[in-house]
């Protein structure tokens, strides 16, 4: 009995099986001139990407620094408004209510 790999050369599933490895071989190749040319595309996205950020960098820094002064001043005012010292915005009551919830507002 011949072992795994070794067939004669007109056996049935030999040719069969280098059939399968035709086949499979060149799907192998199709499979990685795709990833090739996806490669190259993402790294065609990333440049622009990284030049749009280049260009509106300032502003994107200015964001953050908005962003984050307004989440410290929101911090600080929110505790104050909420134990009733200051007045909640039209929008926060609206949103929310003057108040809490009963305790059983789902009902």
């Amino acid at each position: 009995m011949p072992c795994w790999g070794e067939s004669p050369a007109g056996d049935p599933s030999r040719k069969r099986a280098e059939q399968a490895f035709t086949k499979a071989a060149a799907e192998t190749r199709k499979g990685q001139d795709r990833i090739g040319r996806l490669a190259e595309s993402a790294q065609a996205e990333l440049a622009a990407d990284n030049a749009r950020r280049a260009k509106v960098a300032t502003v994107l820094e200015a964001g953050e620094r908005a962003r984050t002064r307004l989440r410290v001043r929101l911090r600080g005012r929110l505790p104050d408004a909420l134990t009733g010292t200051d007045l909640l915005p039209v929008w926060f009551t609206t949103a929310l209510g003057p108040m809490t919830p009963p305790r059983r507002a789902e009902e």
